[in-house]
């Protein structure tokens, strides 16, 4: 490997490696699943079918077939009780619309990056994150979310199309940020990431999103960097906490992340006995705890002092599986933490104890 595409941080560690097929000195990331579900899903036909119950056998008989559940709600043969089922159909000419879509999008959003090339990223078979000792299961409430049909074979034709890269036991979300993070440091290589996820948000370097509200056409380009800072935005006439820099990261190890299903007082609430689903932490209370932090330390003592709030005399507690574990608040933290934080580089994680004790926040003997 050429001199040129041996990087390191200002610590030491190495950044992910440029790919060797990389023929240009410019080039965006892009998260091969976000683009791949929203490809796939617009080349099916969606509805929902509802049935009845006969009282004398039990056999189930077609009541209608409506757009989706909110057009049924709506409608005169609404009863509560009817059973749902969702149906999904391909179209006719997906795969010529969905070669094209693709192509498209990617295109789209390599012009307004103003990339010369393009790198996908992807997932590994297995994630570090799912064999967490938490009392949730990772993206649990995803288990039963249909899937668009088309979505493994447009994964599969992308793949093959554009140079990717492939993550080792982590997910999409952790190259593109390894990528991200090289953005910041890389002298040689523009490199641009291209996501919609808030997690992108906590990591240095050059974000594009292509929900934003600026719109593909304004080629928008972030520079994430720094402590960063949080604020609130009115939606569905509700206070949405906003954030980015590390102050993001630190939003959702107090916050949670209700999308990948962790809710840090989720034991919490368990363990007094509270049935309320959402976040013991408002957005609203995040946004209060952090918005006067200007430093790192501030917002660490926060984060340490509400865990021990909440998981003081904690030591011990049962996973999702139901399997027991031993530890301390601290090491209820370190879930969450790592639940939270994107990778950097390769096998990147932080330890919680050694920032606390670095921090002056724990001693030597804790």
């Amino acid at each position: 490997m050429s001199d040129d595409k041996i990087l390191y941080d200002p610590r030491g560690h190495r950044l992910i490696d440029i790919p060797s097929c990389i023929k240009t000195k410019s080039f965006v990331v892009i998260d091969l699943d976000y683009i791949c579900f929203k490809v796939a899903a617009v080349l099916e036909e969606k509805s929902v079918q509802i049935y009845g119950i006969t009282e004398t056998d039990g056999d189930n008989y077609l009541i209608g077939t409506y757009k989706n559940r909110t057009e049924y709600k709506k409608s005169e043969e609404y009863i509560e009780d009817y059973i749902v089922k969702d149906c999904q159909e391909l179209k006719k000419d997906y795969k010529s619309s969905m070669t094209f879509l693709l192509r498209k999008f990617i295109e789209d959003i390599k012009k307004a990056t103003k990339s010369e090339e393009v790198v996908l990223a992807a997932g590994g078979n297995t994630n570090f994150r799912d064999r967490l000792p938490s009392p949730q299961k990772y993206k649990g409430n995803r288990d039963n979310v249909l899937k668009p049909l088309a979505l493994k074979e447009c994964k599969e034709y992308a793949a093959n199309t554009y140079i990717t890269v492939r993550g080792e036991d982590e997910e999409a979300d952790d190259i593109i940020s390894m990528f991200q993070y090289r953005s910041y440091y890389d002298k040689i290589y523009k490199i641009v990431v291209a996501t919609p996820d808030k997690d992108s948000l906590q990591v240095q370097g050059y974000l594009y999103n292509p929900e934003s509200t600026k719109g593909m056409a304004s080629n928008f380009t972030e520079l994430i960097e720094g402590l960063g800072e949080v604020s609130l935005i009115e939606k569905s006439k509700r206070s949405k906490l906003k954030f980015k820099g590390r102050k993001a990261l630190y939003s959702q190890i107090l916050h949670g992340d209700p999308t990948d299903n962790y809710d840090p007082s989720y034991l919490y609430k368990k363990l007094i006995g509270s049935t309320v689903k959402a976040p013991t932490l408002s957005d609203i209370k995040v946004y209060e705890l952090l918005k006067d932090c200007t430093t790192d330390k501030e917002c660490w003592q926060i984060i340490h002092n509400q865990y021990y709030e909440w998981y003081g005399d904690v030591t011990s507690w049962v996973d999702w599986e139901g399997k027991e574990h031993k530890g301390t608040y601290l090491d209820i933290l370190q879930i969450y933490l790592n639940y939270a934080h994107m990778r950097r580089w390769n096998k990147d994680q932080i330890n919680v104890k050694e920032v606390l004790k670095n921090l002056g926040i724990l001693n030597d003997r804790s």
